[in-house]
């Protein structure tokens, strides 16, 4: 689901396989929506549940708890657009419904395009990784250092390693070059032009062979022969037939 909506970070909601409370962790990340009551950003979210995944409950507790509650002018007249993915959990009767009396709109992804489309792994995840990697080494050096009987990282280390990474790379600067990296602010749509360009090049390729039935075009992968499913390397169809008997079938080499 997009954390990014209006280059906000909203508040991180962790699901987790143990059996503990939901609510507040200490020490956890924090939104940059500033609590008018508190000052700070509000805090992540944490849930739990037999899986550690999203389910349709879940999913409708984040919008109501999580994403509602950022926009108290949020209307059916003055609606929010929620960017997510294809998850069942999106999708469900409830949610819809609730969205539709609050005035969420919730737009689609294509399918299997994550790595273009959201801006968390095309700009966020990128800052988050290494950040989070170097605190995970630095709180390992600690422990060595303090002669720690544990010197390993579990589940009391996770929040003092995350949040200062998750704040870094969830900041208005990184949400606003992550909408901008997929065209949506400034609607440019990119991704689609660079796709489109892609396969206008593609198409070009294939028109140089001459003669291709698109129907029967395979690709050729440069490096190692495809194999089959037993690991034997394919025979090429028609192989030691005379030239010009069948058809030929057209490669395309990528």
């Amino acid at each position: 689901m997009d954390c990014t909506e209006s280059s906000k970070s909203k508040q991180e909601r962790i699901v987790k396989p143990e059996k503990e409370d939901d609510g507040e962790v200490l020490g956890a990340p924090r939104s940059t929506v500033i609590q008018e009551d508190t000052g700070r950003g509000m805090p992540a979210t944490f849930y739990a549940n037999k899986k550690g995944g999203m389910t349709h409950a879940l999913a409708l507790q984040y919008f109501k708890n999580n994403i509602a509650t950022m926009y108290p002018d949020m209307t059916p007249e003055n609606p929010i657009a929620v960017i997510c993915d294809g998850h069942g959990s999106h999708l469900s009767c409830q949610l819809l419904t609730f969205c539709r009396e609050v005035g969420i709109i919730i737009l689609l992804r294509p399918p299997h395009t994550t790595n273009i489309s959201q801006g968390e792994d095309v700009v966020n995840f990128g800052k988050f990784k290494p950040l989070f990697r170097t605190a995970k080494a630095r709180r390992l050096l600690e422990k060595l250092n303090t002669g720690s009987k544990t010197l390993f990282l579990d589940m009391g280390d996770l929040m003092p390693c995350t949040a200062a990474a998750w704040e870094a790379a969830f900041s208005k600067k990184e949400n606003t070059k992550a909408w901008a990296a997929i065209g949506v602010n400034p609607f440019t749509r990119c991704v689609y032009w660079e796709l489109r360009r892609k396969e206008e090049a593609a198409q070009a390729r294939v028109k140089k062979v001459g003669g291709v039935n698109l129907e029967v075009l395979t690709f050729g992968f440069k490096g190692k022969e495809p194999r089959n499913k037993a690991g034997e390397e394919e025979e090429e169809e028609g192989e030691g037939e005379g030239e010009g008997e069948g058809e030929g079938r057209a490669v395309l080499e990528v």
